[in-house]
C-alpha cells in the first residue's frame, strides 16, 4: 500500500481536447495524487477543472455561476484555474505572471484574489486572510510555473481569452514532482465537510481489492464511527459547491475562534483513547477469554477451520474492511487489510494457533481463564495460549477498538496475516504471505510486527533484532524400516536374539551431539557466523540489568552449561544453534512395567539455527550423516521449519519502539535475537525484504509449559497490566503514523 489519494476530489473531467489546458491529459486524480491544489482561492476543490464543456467554466456564456464578468465569477471556492502555485507568498502582485486566469487578475470583478490580497494569495481578505497558513483547507501546494523567455505577462479576460493567452505567452507547469496533500488535510475535510473519503493508501491497495471484486471503499467518517464492525462500502460521494464553500467556512472559522477540531487529525487525544480502554476493559477482557476457550491445536489437527473464522471475526469486529479466509495445503490462514487512508501502511504477524496441553498438570483450567492472584506480580489470567500469542494479540485488537470508539483517526494503514501452524513450524507460510495480493499490499510497508508482552517481572524491556530459526522432525526406527529386530512389539526375553529398534535409534541420537550432550557433531552441518562486535555488547550490557539468580530461578536450574559466566552463557544463547529431543517414544510408557521388546521408536527433536543457517543445508547434513553412520535406514520427518531472521537496530520499525519507550521512561535493552523462532524470515528475505520485529510492553509465562500465564492487573508500577498493554499499542501506531 502506498501514500494516500486526496480525499478532496471533485467530479468535473478534464477536457482532453485542449491539451494546452492540462497538466496530464490521461490523469483522471491529477492532484489527488500530486497535492496540487489549484487556484488559491479554494483548496477544497483540487480536481482541474479546466474543461471548456464544463458548466461551470467561467468562459461559457451559459455558465450557471457567470456574474456576467467573462473572467472569475467571484467564487472563493472555485478552483476552475489551478495554474497559479506562486500566488500563495505573493503580497503585492494583483496581476500575477504565472496564470492568466489567476484570481489576482485586477481585470476580473468577481476576482476573489483582487488588489485587496493581502499576502495569502488566497483570495481572502481582511483577518481572514492569515488563516491559510494554518488551516488544512486552505493551504496550497501547487508547482512552480515556468515562464518560456519573452512570455507576456497576464491579461484580464474569460476563460477562453485566457487560455489564448496562455498559448500565445507559451506558460507552462513545470515537470518537477508536486508534493502529495497532507493526511492532516484529508482528515480535516472528512471532519468538517461530512463527505466519504476516495480510497486512503493509494493505487496499489486499491487495484488489489478491485481485483479481488471490491469495487467500493469504507469512508474514514464510517470507520470512526463504527461501535463494533467495520462499516459496509458504499458509493464515493464528492461534495457539491455549496458543501465545499460551508466546508472552507467552517476551517476559517475553527482556525479563529481558536476550535481543537483540526489540531485532533495531527495530534491524537491520547487521554480520550485511555480513557476508552479503561472503560472497555471488561469488554477487552471477555473477547480474550473467549478466544482462549476455543483451541486450535496444528499438531492434533484440532479447531483448524474453526480457528481462521474466529480470526477473521476478530479482524473484521477490529475495523479491518477486507478479511479473507485463505487455504493452504495445511491449515487456513487469514489476509485482512484496514484501509485508515492514511500515508503509511504498518504489517502484522499472527498466530491463532496454540501448543497442546494436558490439563492434569495445570493448577488451572486451561481453557477457563481463570483470574489468579501470582505473588510478586498480581493478578494473572491463566490459560493455553494467554502470552503465546492471544494475550497480546487481543491487546492490540482492543487499541484498534480503543482508536475507533474514542473517535481518532487511525495512524496508519493495515495488513494482516495471521497463520494456524506456528507451533508446528509454518511450513505452509509461505503459501500465505507470496500470495501475489497479499505481498503487493504488504511491499509499500514500513514493516511487520507481531505483538509482544516484552516487559520482564521487574519491568524491563527488551528489544529484539531477530530470531533463530527452527526445523521440527521426527526421528523414526523401526524393525520393519531396518530389516533387524520385530515388525511389532514382542517378549521382552526375546532380546537375548533379537535386535533392538530403540537401542538402535539411541545410538543414533549419540552421534548427533559430544559427550555431553552440547556441541552440535553432525558432519558436514553448516556453521553459525562469529557473534558481532555489536552483539556482544548488547548482550554484555543485557546481563548487567537482568537478575542471574532470578533467570536460575524461574527456570529451575543451578548450573549454565559447562559452568559459564552470565554473561557468557547469555552470548551462548544467543549465537549458538542446538540439536534438542523433545520427546522420546516407544514400547509401554503407562503405569507399572510391561516386559515387551517394541518394535518402534520416535524420537522427537528441534534444531535451531542462527541467521546465517539455511534450513534446507541442515536437514540435508542430518540425513547424510545417518547414511554415513550406518543408520540410513531411520526416517526423518520434517514437519516444520524455517530460516532465522535479522533486522538493523536502525529500521524504523525499532526505532519507532525505542521512541514510545523512552517517552515513558523505559530505557529498553537491545538483544541481538529470541533464542525462540517465529517465521519472521519470510517478511525479512526476498522478495520482500521487510524489517520485522516484535513489540508490546506487558509481562506474561510458562508459554509451551503448564500455568501459562499473562499479568492483567499489575501490583509492580514498573510492569504494566492488560490496559497498559493496550495503550502501549496505541503509542506505538501513532509513533510508526509520523
Amino acid at each position: 500500500m502506498g501514500r494516500g489519494v486526496c480525499c478532496c476530489r471533485s467530479g468535473h473531467d478534464r477536457d482532453t481536447d485542449d491539451t494546452d489546458d492540462t497538466d496530464d491529459t490521461d490523469d483522471t486524480d491529477d492532484t489527488g495524487d500530486t497535492g496540487d491544489t489549484g487556484d488559491t482561492g479554494d483548496t477544497c476543490d483540487t480536481r482541474d477543472t479546466r474543461d471548456t464543456r464544463d458548466t461551470r467554466d467561467t468562459g461559457d456564456t451559459d455558465d450557471t455561476d457567470d456574474t456576467g464578468d467573462t473572467g472569475d465569477t467571484g467564487d472563493t471556492c472555485d478552483t476552475r484555474d489551478t495554474r497559479d502555485t506562486r500566488d500563495t507568498g505573493d503580497t503585492d502582485d494583483t496581476d500575477d505572471t504565472g496564470d492568466t486566469g489567476d484570481t489576482g487578475d485586477t481585470g476580473d470583478t468577481g476576482d476573489t484574489g483582487d488588489t485587496g490580497d493581502t499576502g495569502t494569495g488566497d483570495g481572502i481578505v481582511g483577518p481572514a486572510a492569515s488563516v491559510s497558513r494554518s488551516c488544512p483547507l486552505l493551504q496550497t501546494r501547487g508547482s512552480p510555473v515556468t515562464p518560456r523567455a519573452g512570455a507576456r505577462r497576464a491579461a484580464p479576460g474569460g476563460a477562453r481569452t485566457r487560455r489564448a493567452v496562455r498559448r500565445s505567452s507559451g506558460f507552462r507547469r513545470s515537470q518537477a514532482a508536486r508534493p502529495r496533500p497532507s493526511r492532516c488535510r484529508r482528515i480535516a475535510l472528512i471532519r468538517t465537510a461530512g463527505w466519504t473519503a476516495p480510497p486512503g493508501p493509494g493505487a496499489v491497495l486499491a487495484s488489489v481489492l478491485r481485483r479481488r471484486g471490491s469495487r467500493r471503499r469504507t469512508s474514514a467518517r464510517e470507520w470512526l464511527a463504527s461501535p463494533s464492525t467495520p462499516p459496509q462500502p458504499e458509493r464515493h460521494m464528492h461534495p457539491s459547491v455549496p458543501v465545499r464553500r460551508r466546508a472552507v467556512a467552517a476551517c476559517v472559522l475553527a482556525v479563529l475562534l481558536g476550535l481543537p477540531g483540526l489540531s485532533m487529525a495531527a495530534e491524537p487525544d491520547l487521554a480520550a483513547i485511555e480513557r476508552t480502554v479503561t472503560a472497555q476493559h471488561d469488554v477487552s477482557l471477555k473477547r480474550l477469554k473467549d478466544w482462549i476457550a476455543l483451541p486450535s491445536i496444528a499438531a492434533e489437527d484440532l479447531n483448524a477451520r474453526e480457528g481462521a473464522e474466529y480470526m477473521a471475526r476478530l479482524a473484521r469486529e477490529a475495523g479491518f474492511q477486507q478479511v479473507e479466509i485463505l487455504d493452504t495445503d495445511g491449515k487456513p490462514g487469514v489476509f485482512a487489510t484496514l484501509d485508515a487512508g492514511a500515508e503509511k501502511t504498518v504489517g502484522l504477524y499472527f498466530m491463532y494457533d496454540v501448543k497442546q496441553y494436558d490439563p492434569a498438570e495445570w493448577s488451572s483450567p486451561p481453557l477457563e481463564s481463570r483470574l489468579v492472584d501470582k505473588p510478586g506480580l498480581g493478578k494473572v489470567l491463566m490459560g493455553r495460549g494467554a502470552v503465546n500469542q492471544k494475550g497480546p494479540q487481543a491487546a492490540f485488537l482492543g487499541a484498534l477498538h480503543a482508536i475507533r470508539e474514542s473517535g481518532q483517526p487511525l495512524p496508519v494503514n493495515l495488513v494482516l496475516v495471521a497463520e494456524g501452524e506456528e507451533e508446528i513450524g509454518s511450513p505452509h507460510i509461505g503459501q500465505l504471505v507470496h500470495r501475489p495480493e497479499v505481498e503487493e499490499v504488504l511491499r509499500d510497508s514500513v514493516g511487520v510486527f507481531m505483538p509482544y508482552a516484552a516487559q520482564d517481572s521487574d519491568g524491563n524491556v527488551t528489544i529484539s533484532l531477530g530470531a533463530k530459526g527452527v526445523i521440527e522432525l521426527e526421528l523414526v526406527a523401526s524393525g520393519e524400516k531396518w530389516g533387524r529386530g520385530p515388525k511389532k512389539d514382542v517378549h521382552s526375553s526375546l532380546k537375548a536374539m533379537v535386535d533392538s529398534p530403540v537401542w538402535h535409534l539411541v545410538k543414533a541420537l549419540d552421534t548427533l551431539v559430544s559427550e555431553d550432550g552440547n556441541i552440535i557433531t553432525i558432519d558436514g552441518y553448516p556453521k553459525a557466523p562469529p557473534i558481532s562486535a555489536e552483539h556482544r555488547v548488547m548482550v554484555a550490557a543485557a546481563a548487567q540489568v537482568r537478575s542471574e539468580a532470578k533467570a536460575k530461578e524461574q527456570l529451575g536450574v543451578e548450573h549454565w552449561i559447562g559452568d559459564l559466566a552470565w554473561r557468557q552463557a547469555n552470548e551462548r544463547l544467543v549465537s549458538q544453534p542446538t540439536v534438542n529431543i523433545e520427546g522420546l517414544v516407544a514400547g509401554y510408557t503407562g503405569p507399572g512395567g510391561k516386559t515387551v521388546l517394541p518394535g518402534r521408536a520416535v524420537a522427537k527433536m528441534d534444531f535451531r539455527l542462527v541467521p546465517g543457517m539455511k534450513k534446507d543445508d541442515a536437514i540435508a547434513a542430518l540425513k547424510a550423516h545417518l547414511e554415513k553412520r550406518g543408520y540410513g535406514d531411520i526416517e526423518v520427518n520434517v514437519s516444520g521449519g524455517y530460516d532465522g531472521t535479522q533486522t538493523s537496530a536502525g529500521a524504523g520499525l525499532i526505532q519507532a519502539q525505542r521512541a514510545v519507550l523512552e517517552r515513558r521512561g523505559i530505557k529498553p535493552l537491545l538483544w541481538p535475537r529470541n533464542a525462540g523462532s517465529y517465521p519472521g524470515f519470510v517478511f525479512t528475505d526476498a522478495p520482500l525484504s521487510l524489517p520485522a520485529a516484535h513489540f508490546g510492553l506487558g509481562h506474561g509465562g510458562g508459554a509451551h509449559a503448564p500455568d501459562e500465564y499473562f499479568l492483567i492487573e499489575s501490583s509492580n508500577p514498573a510492569v504494566q497490566g492488560y490496559d497498559g498493554a493496550v495503550m502501549s499499542y496505541v503509542e506505538y501506531l501513532y509513533e510508526l503514523g509520523k
